[in-house]
């Protein structure tokens, strides 16, 4: 028993310990916290500097201003909010991320 324990203790101290909890949560670089607390549990990040992300490199996303933020987060919160949560758990919707020139291969 005592084995077992020492055992779990050395692997618990041993597992790196990562400090990025966003990057973590969603492996995207470079995102700041906009909004965490909404009425349907979504969570809202944004950009806050340019980003290149993907197997290939394939994801682009540049940042934009605090009141370009505001706006987009207003628009996009009031047409999100005409889902139940319910409907937003099924689809696991749980991150909303606000950037500019997104761009997926090339395509804007």
């Amino acid at each position: 028993m005592r084995i077992i324990k020492v055992i779990f203790i050395l692997l618990f101290f041993i597992t790196p310990v990562k400090s990025n909890t966003i990057y973590n949560l969603i492996k995207i670089p470079n995102l700041e916290i906009y909004e965490l607390k909404t009425s349907n549990n979504l969570k809202y990040f944004y950009a806050q500097r340019p980003f290149t992300i993907g197997i290939q490199n394939n994801i682009e996303c540049t940042n934009s201003d605090k009141q370009t933020y505001d706006k987009k987060y207003k628009i996009i919160s009031d047409n999100l909010n005409k889902y139940s949560k319910n409907f937003l758990r099924e689809i696991n919707l749980k991150y909303i991320v606000m950037c500019e020139n997104l761009s997926i291969s090339g395509i804007s």
